[in-house]
């Protein structure tokens, strides 16, 4: 079969970037897919270009003076797990030559219009696990537990709701931290076992708790401005809406006399024991509110609860909060990488993940209190904000460590084949998309420099 179209290998290609930028997945990782993509099928002079809500890939021709562009516009943001592992899976295949490239563009057209994943009940199941794991992380009791756990489950139920009404996601937002404030009115009149403050900040850490805080920390710190300026707004906005739903509940309610006895800062003293059990309860809720495959939620949840218990040991040997999760986030993020071929999971997509239980929940639930007391919240929210991006740093540079341990041990296998057989025998389709999932770091980007001429890669192959 001849060499396929310029305009097939280009809209493979960007359908599949488009999935992975709606999900999360950071613009260097997008970048490379689309360029390794395209100097598989013959195609080394193309040049891509990410950002939030379109993709451009283009190729000006070496023999004639022209320039041709495709542009693909990426869809509704989300995070689904099972469709970031389909993707991947699909341009690995297409790019060993195990399917075709029609067949693959079919099979993403599937991932693109079918719903993947669990059923919405078990979808809102997960997202009430969730809660109800950070409620226990903030010392709550059993009924604070239960309260999150019953709210979150309504809350998203009517985000999700909303959101198929195409309303913006700023008034989402709103309508949520305000019915969540609400509901928490109505608990402090039938119960007084239960902390309002948790059980907002609970119920309401799963639409804090995206891939975008993650994804904008990588874009930003591997330079990638553009797209991690629409994250970071992305994510500014999303916490607004949470805020003026709160605000706006709170002071409603007083001018009916009713108010919240928010406590001050709770016990930050945790076992560890309580430590890990939150942990496993907050990435179990998030990887099912995600739509990971039931086989990978044990996987992640280890994870979780290694990093976890880990940053919580590093504070209490004397080491600040901060250091503390720049270890213990670099340490998850090196062992995600190195692990990607045996657990399964996009390294973008299981850190998002694990990462939640180290979200910063205690700032943004003192957050809260202050709001209610009417004292300045900005402060707390933005030590929130200073906690995510050291989660994000010390991602980033596990994953710098882990790729460069991977890329060191790939040049010297090469260096062994040429010793012994005279040339690298890899077939370089099988390297390519070996090295699809590993993070890259170096500027300007440059394919080339990550997937070294190998047996099998030439521009004029054949489409299998």
């Amino acid at each position: 079969m001849s060499k396929p179209s310029l305009h097939s290998v280009f809209m493979f290609a960007l359908l599949a970037g488009s999935i992975m930028t709606r999900n999360g997945a950071p613009a260097a990782t997008v970048t490379h897919t689309l360029l390794a993509v395209a100097r598989t099928f013959g195609r080394p002079n193309a040049s891509a270009t990410v950002t939030m809500d379109q993709l451009t890939m283009s190729e000006i021709s070496p023999d004639e003076d022209r320039s041709i562009s495709i542009s693909h516009a990426v869809g509704t943001a989300g995070f689904n797990l099972s469709a970031i592992r389909a993707v991947e899976s699909t341009t690995k295949d297409v790019i060993r030559g195990d399917i075709s490239l029609a067949t693959g563009t079919q099979r993403l057209e599937e991932i693109e219009y079918t719903p993947l994943g669990h059923h919405a009940v078990i979808r809102l199941l997960g997202w009430a696990l969730m809660s109800a794991g950070f409620a226990m992380l903030l010392g709550a009791g059993w009924v604070s537990m239960l309260l999150a756990a019953i709210i979150a489950f309504v809350m998203e139920g009517i985000s999700g709701y909303l959101s198929e009404q195409e309303m913006p996601i700023f008034f989402i937002h709103v309508a949520t931290g305000a019915l969540t404030t609400g509901a928490a009115l109505l608990i402090v009149e039938f119960t007084a076992e239960a902390s309002p403050a948790v059980v907002i900040t609970a119920a309401l850490v799963a639409k804090l708790a995206g891939g975008a805080a993650l994804g904008a920390a990588q874009d930003v710190l591997t330079g990638w401005y553009l797209t991690a300026t629409a994250r970071i707004l992305d994510a500014a906005l999303v916490t607004a809406g949470l805020v003026v739903g709160v605000i706006g509940a709170l002071s409603f309610a007083a001018r009916y006399g009713l108010s919240l006895d928010l406590t001050e800062e709770p016990e930050q003293e945790r076992a560890l024991l309580i430590v890990a059990v939150s942990a496993i309860l907050i990435a179990s809720g998030f990887a099912l509110g995600s739509h990971a495959p039931w086989s990978r939620v044990p996987v992640i949840a280890g994870l979780a609860v290694g990093a976890a218990t880990l940053s919580e040991a590093l504070t209490r040997v004397g080491l600040s909060t901060v250091t503390s999760l720049v270890i213990a986030a670099a340490a998850l993020g090196a062992v995600a990488v190195l692990g990607t071929r045996w657990i399964q999971l996009t390294p973008t997509g299981a850190l998002g993940v694990a990462l939640a239980p180290l979200l910063p929940g205690m700032q943004i639930y003192l957050g809260f209190v202050d709001l209610s007391n009417d004292k300045p919240a900005l402060p707390r929210f933005g030590l929130a904000l200073l906690l995510a991006m050291a989660l994000g740093s010390g991602i980033v540079l596990g994953q710098y460590i882990a790729s460069q341990i991977l890329w060191n041990g790939m040049k010297a296998r090469n260096f062994g084949e040429q010793y012994l057989h005279g040339e690298i025998t890899t077939d370089a389709r099988h390297l390519t998309a070996e090295w699809l999932s590993t993070p890259l770091f170096r500027r300007p980007f440059l394919v080339e420099e990550f997937q070294p001429q190998a047996k099998g890669m030439t521009d004029d192959r054949k489409e299998v």
